[in-house]
C-alpha cells in the first residue's frame, strides 16, 4: 500500500535569494484528485498566464508512474488539465528535458527496465516517439549537461544504490544519441546526496546542482551545490540545503527546477497521517 504523498510547488522569489535562503516560500498546486499524486516536475513552457510541466503521475491503483502533462493557471496554481504523453509497462519518473535545436527530447527515469531510452517528444501533439537507448543501464534521475568547452556528460547514480554517496559522470553524444557506459569519473561524497534533484542550472556565470539529500531516507531535503569543472572533472560544493518545515509535507522536499523566474518543487508526506501518528507513539511507548 503507498504510505506516502507527493504534491508540487512553485516559488516566486528571486534565484539568488533563495540561494542565499533558509526557507521557501512555496504555493502549492491546487488540484481535486484524491486517487493520484504527482511529482518530479520539469518545465515545458512558462508564460504571464500558463505553467506548462511534464511529471510523474502515479495512480494508486496503477502502483507505477507515467508521464504526465500538467496545465497550471499561473494566477492561482490551480490545475486546469492532464494528459499523460507516455506509459510504458515498467515505472517512468523523473522526465528530464532536453532541448536541441527546435526539438524536445526526454530522458525519463525508466530504471526497472534496466536500461534508460531517449524519447522526442511533439509540443503540438502530445506525441511522443523513441528515438534511441541512451544506454544499458538503470540510472536513476541522470541529467545531460552541456559544459562550456563544448563536451557533454550525463551525470547519474544508478540502481542497486541510488540514493547513496557515489555519483558517475560519463561522456555523452546528442548526434547519435549514445553515452559511454563506463564512468570517466565517480564522484565519492561524505553523505548520501548524490541522487539528482533536478537540471543544472546557471547564475551570473556559475553553475548549480540539484542534488537529493537522503540521509534520513529517500528525497528528504534538497542540496544545491556549486559546481566547479577543469580539464574534464568535477567538483561539488553544498552551499544551501533546504528541508521541509511544512507539516502536511513532514517526510521533505526532492525536486527543484527553475525557468523564466519560477522555480517548481515538489514534497512528500503521510497519507495515512492518523495512522502514522498512532505509530510513531507506540513506538515512543515502547521505548519508554
Amino acid at each position: 500500500m503507498q504510505s506516502s504523498f507527493w504534491n508540487i510547488g512553485f516559488v516566486e522569489d528571486d534565484i539568488k535569494e533563495v540561494l542565499r535562503s533558509d526557507h521557501l516560500h512555496i504555493h502549492w498546486l491546487q488540484h481535486p484528485y484524491k486517487d493520484r499524486w504527482f511529482a518530479d516536475p520539469f518545465f515545458l513552457r512558462v508564460d504571464e498566464h500558463s505553467i506548462i510541466l511534464l511529471v510523474e503521475e502515479f495512480r494508486y491503483q496503477d502502483k507505477k508512474g507515467r508521464l504526465t502533462k500538467l496545465t497550471v493557471n499561473r494566477a492561482n496554481y490551480q490545475l486546469e488539465d492532464v494528459k499523460t504523453i507516455l506509459e510504458e509497462p515498467t515505472h517512468l519518473s523523473f522526465p528530464f528535458i532536453y532541448r536541441k535545436d527546435d526539438s524536445v527530447l526526454i530522458i525519463p527515469e525508466s530504471s526497472k527496465s534496466g536500461q534508460t531510452d531517449v524519447y522526442v517528444y511533439d509540443e503540438v501533439t502530445d506525441e511522443v516517439k523513441k528515438i534511441s537507448t541512451f544506454c544499458h543501464l538503470p540510472l536513476t534521475d541522470a541529467v545531460l549537461v552541456d559544459m562550456p568547452d563544448g563536451k557533454q556528460y550525463v551525470l547519474s547514480t544508478k540502481e542497486p544504490t541510488p540514493n547513496k554517496d557515489h555519483l558517475q559522470i560519463y561522456a555523452a553524444d546528442t548526434e547519435s544519441w549514445k553515452m559511454t557506459e563506463i564512468p570517466l569519473q565517480d564522484v565519492l561524497f561524505d553523505s548520501r546526496i548524490a541522487r539528482n534533484a533536478g537540471d543544472v542550472f546557471e547564475v551570473d556565470g556559475v553553475m548549480y546542482r540539484p542534488a537529493q539529500d537522503c540521509n534520513k531516507g529517500y528525497g528528504h531535503g534538497v542540496v544545491i551545490q556549486q559546481i566547479s569543472y577543469h580539464d574534464g572533472q568535477f567538483a561539488f560544493e553544498t552551499i544551501r540545503t533546504f528541508f521541509s518545515d511544512n507539516p502536511e509535507f513532514d517526510m521533505g522536499y526532492h525536486t527543484f527546477n527553475r525557468m523564466n523566474g519560477l522555480i517548481v518543487m515538489d514534497a512528500h508526506g503521510h497519507r495515512y497521517k492518523m495512522a502514522n501518528k498512532m505509530v510513531k507513539l507506540l513506538l515512543m511507548l515502547y521505548h519508554l
